[in-house]
């Protein structure tokens, strides 16, 4: 008992820090806000953002936690903006330390392990990331309510490696008025292929009126690229780095299996934290996946959010009554959900390579789904940046292009961007790089027509290439 309250005191000594360097960066930025005059939504900027029920403080790396909105309530009062529910202006990440955020890695040491994280308390300023400034910024300027929005969606885009992944996230209005939907895409930008790519999502719960003691669902659900979750959201959102739990929080890890079994706990001071793996990406290649932030007035109603853009594996904040029970029914519940498409990676290959100029290539593009299943939908082919045909119907998880004899001599670049379904999101292959060698002929002359037993004669070979050009290499007689 002695280690766990030791734990808790521990944990509570790091909230303490994590808040006072919260408030600090706070201050600082809104110092810096009042030298600019007002918080605008140009581009590399951070912004408040909303739907008419959801809130959200974006910023350029990704994450969240934005100063500059009303204050909060009612029992902590925050002018930062994390996540809000608008009916009970309550923020459910902002009230202590401002631990949300995401990172990327490669946790694969033969194709070199690296790391990138956006976190206002454990990973400030973005470590390992590069803010594409030109584009990132709010998207859309329509469609808020609140007078310090200055939209209703945002898209972040940074790089990491470095020079090893592009990382977009698309914030915008989901299907479901009480959810945020954020499209992520991870491109490999290098040369080298990544071998193992995670991605992790960390947050810690502070729901109102109770802050820092709530009750915390966690679901898998069947995400196939589900690693773990921990109800550890104080942790860093670097994927290398532990997932906890930490000393003295509730000491449940879901490990596993998909479909392992739940967690419901509390009251506590508690998150989530979960982390994904997508495996191998190749170089050009992407993935897209989809997370979802929100809020509703009942447990029910955030349930059927969730139903309603079919996520499969979610965290829900749940605040706790004077008697210490879950209070299910509100004033607010807030939802963190993953789904409900299915990553997939699709892969191309030539019918021909190298080739012949004139010679007739078509080219194959397999499109394979984490988790099993098979995509259906539509393939669009590019050659050298150019789409090639209209898009391809997937039978069988395969799209066969149309042929081509006109491609010119030389190298091209050539992909295959499988559009994704209603299951299953979109994915680019890595590039092909086809080869077409131009036509030649060869032409064959004595240095003696007509000779005699013993004459020494010699023969010439001469290559002219087809459009033009010198051939080099070796002929055989």
């Amino acid at each position: 008992m002695g280690k766990v309250l030791e734990g808790r005191k521990k944990r509570r000594q790091v909230k303490s820090r994590s808040v006072e360097l919260a408030a600090l960066l706070t201050l600082l930025t809104f110092v810096g806000i009042l030298a600019s005059g007002v918080r605008s939504a140009s581009a590399g900027t951070a912004a408040i953002i909303d739907n008419g029920t959801v809130q959200m403080g974006i910023n350029p790396a990704g994450d969240l936690n934005v100063p500059g909105g009303t204050p909060s309530g009612p029992s902590s009062v925050t002018t930062t903006v994390g996540l809000r529910y608008i009916p009970t202006n309550a923020d459910a990440l902002s009230p202590g330390c401002l631990c949300e955020g995401w990172g990327v890695a490669n946790a694969d040491a033969a194709t070199v392990t690296f790391g990138g994280a956006a976190n206002e308390s454990t990973n400030p300023f973005a470590p390992g990331l590069v803010v594409v400034d030109a584009l990132t910024g709010v998207t859309v300027t329509t469609g808020k309510t609140r007078a310090e929005s200055v939209g209703s969606a945002y898209k972040s885009v940074v790089t990491a490696g470095p020079g090893r992944v592009r990382v977009t996230h698309n914030y915008h209005p989901s299907a479901s008025p009480n959810l945020y939907q954020i499209d992520i895409t991870i491109e490999n930008i290098g040369s080298t292929s990544i071998g193992d790519l995670r991605y992790r999502r960390v947050l810690d719960w502070d729901i109102e009126p109770f802050v820092f003691s709530e009750f915390v669902e966690i679901h898998l659900g069947t995400a196939p690229n589900l690693l773990r979750a921990t109800t550890d959201g104080f942790r860093s959102a670097n994927p290398l780095d532990s997932p906890g739990p930490f000393a003295g929080a509730p000491p449940t890890t879901l490990t596993g299996a998909v479909g392992s079994t739940d967690y419901s706990g509390g009251p506590a001071d508690q998150g989530s934290l979960f982390d994904f793996s997508f495996g191998m990406l190749g170089p050009g290649e992407s993935i897209t996946f989809t997370l979802f932030y929100g809020a509703a007035g009942t447990r029910a109603d955030a349930l059927a959010a969730i139903s309603a853009v079919g996520a499969t594996s979610y965290s829900l904040g749940i605040p706790r009554t004077s008697t210490l029970t879950a209070s299910t029914g509100g004033p607010n519940i807030f939802i963190f959900a993953f789904g409900p498409k299915a990553s997939t990676r699709t892969a191309i290959t030539s019918s021909t390579n190298p080739s012949v100029s004139g010679q007739a290539v078509t080219f194959t593009a397999t499109v394979t789904a984490a988790g099993g299943g098979t995509p259906t939908g539509t393939v669009q082919f590019t050659i050298d940046g150019v789409n090639f045909g209209s898009p391809v119907t997937v039978t069988g998880g395969t799209a066969a292009s149309g042929a081509t004899s006109s491609l010119s001599a030389g190298a091209h670049s050539i992909t295959a961007t499988y559009v994704g379904d209603a299951n299953f999101n979109t994915s680019t292959s890595t590039v092909l790089s086809q080869v077409v060698k131009a036509s030649t002929s060869t032409a064959i002359t004595s240095s003696a027509t007509t000779s005699v037993f013993g004459q020494s004669v010699t023969f010439t070979a001469t290559v002219t290439a087809a459009g033009g050009g010198t051939p080099t290499g070796t002929v055989q007689f």
